[in-house]
């Protein structure tokens, strides 16, 4: 069975460590949770090991969520011109996700380890670029992520390894079930799919191609223009909505947000602090976080429309059709 990481231990240096369980294993998922996830693991190579032994798999361990995929695109710079695949992939610390990242050339792959290894993600940042070499891959299901592209490699070249491919945990002998596993199989070839931001090919022999965490694929640079964090095909956002709290007693339950504002406060039942905003500002209005309902502490009811108002811009109540105030008595009052 699965086990989890029990301690952190260095990967290489004392400031370069990431969470391994007891067999030397980083365990990630990847897939929108509310659709499909699939689980892994990835063995790190031993970077004591020089030269072609490690290969031109590479992992960046430990990526702040607050960075974006255009973010973390533009922070490898000219390094993507030689990625043949990158996959985002969720780890362990939900604060965190992880990119596998394969090369062109073992050459390109030590060029981005030199590089970007111990890099500050920005000059006002004080989180930095953690960049190990990959031994093997292992996805714990058979049904695992379809490989974006089935191009054949280019000539003179090793079979592209772009995306993950299933390895049976404990299958083979001991631990040589993970040795050399790629990102990618090529065998079954079909025809490329499209990229859904630009509807050419995902033909990696051309450009870079890069999965998101919910297991979609784009062009690199498809993506790094898309102006939001949201997935453009499935509308996934890798950066969660923050857990809301009253801003003052930080309660989390019968939350309560000023319409002008943005204050939270907790309801009457808890901290009325969402009823003391009202009181020392004058504020109106204020939204229940869990059903979205409006309440008006002037006229002491639920509202049905709000409106801004010409004369000075302040947001008013709608009236009904019958010329009354549309409202609501039942539900918890703020």
């Amino acid at each position: 069975g699965r086990r989890r990481p029990s301690r952190l231990r260095e990967v290489e240096a004392p400031d370069l460590s990431a969470e391994m369980d007891d067999d030397g294993l980083v365990w990630f998922s990847t897939g929108n949770p509310s659709v499909q996830q699939f689980e892994g693991h990835l063995r790190l190579a031993v970077n004591k090991d020089a030269g072609p032994a490690r290969g031109r798999q590479l992992c960046v361990l430990a990526v702040p969520r607050y960075m974006s995929i255009a973010d973390f695109y533009r922070f490898v710079g000219s390094h993507i011109e030689h990625v043949l695949h990158m996959r985002i992939v969720q780890s362990e610390n939900p604060e965190r996700y992880m990119a596998l990242v394969d090369l062109d050339s073992e050459d390109s792959a030590l060029e981005m380890y030199t590089e970007c290894n111990g890099k500050p993600y920005s000059s006002m940042d004080t989180e930095r670029c953690i960049v190990v070499f990959v031994a093997a891959v292992n996805f714990l299901d058979d049904k695992q992520p379809a490989p974006p592209s089935a191009s054949p490699p280019p000539t003179g070249s090793s079979p592209p390894s772009h995306a993950p491919v299933a390895a049976r945990e404990g299958g083979g002998s001991g631990g040589d079930s993970l040795k050399g596993t790629p990102f990618a199989s090529h065998e079954c070839l079909t025809e490329l799919p499209s990229c859904p931001v630009c509807l050419e090919r995902l033909d990696m022999s051309v450009t870079g191609i890069m999965t998101t965490i919910c297991n979609h694929s784009f062009h690199c640079r498809c993506l790094s223009d898309w102006p939001d964090t949201s997935c453009p095909v499935c509308r996934y956002c890798q950066q969660p909505e923050p857990d809301q709290v009253c801003s003052i007693c930080m309660a989390s339950n019968d939350l309560w947000m000023c319409v002008i504002c943005g204050f939270v406060g907790c309801g009457r039942y808890i901290g009325e602090h969402a009823l003391e905003h009202y009181r020392d500002t004058g504020h109106s209005f204020s939204i229940e976080l869990t059903t979205q309902r409006v309440w008006d502490y002037s006229g002491d009811n639920y509202v049905h429309r709000l409106v801004a108002s010409k004369v000075d811009g302040k947001l008013v109540e709608l009236p009904d059709n019958a010329g009354g105030m549309a409202a609501s008595k039942k539900g918890t009052c703020p």
